[in-house]
C-alpha cells in the first residue's frame, strides 16, 4: 500500500477521476483514506467553494496529487 504520510500537514491538490478537485491540508491518513482540512472544492461549471468541516477521500478515487511549490 502506497503512503502519503510524507505529504501529512502539507498543503495539496487532490484531483479526483471525476474531474473534480479538492485543495486543503492533508491531516491524516488512515490505510486507503485520507483525510483534509481547510478545503476548497473546485468543479467544472462552478464556482469554488469552501467545504465545512473534513473531507475523506477514498485513495481509488484518486487521479493524482499535486504539491503546490511556493515560490
Amino acid at each position: 500500500m502506497r503512503t502519503y504520510r510524507h505529504l501529512i500537514a502539507a498543503n495539496v491538490i487532490i484531483n479526483l477521476k471525476t474531474g473534480t478537485a479538492l485543495a486543503g491540508a492533508l491531516v491524516k491518513q488512515s490505510g486507503p483514506l485520507l483525510f483534509l482540512r481547510n478545503v476548497t472544492i473546485y468543479a467544472e461549471g462552478r464556482e469554488p467553494q469552501l467545504a465545512d468541516g473534513e473531507i475523506v477521500v477514498e485513495r481509488g478515487e484518486i487521479e493524482f496529487i499535486q504539491k503546490p511549490i511556493a515560490g
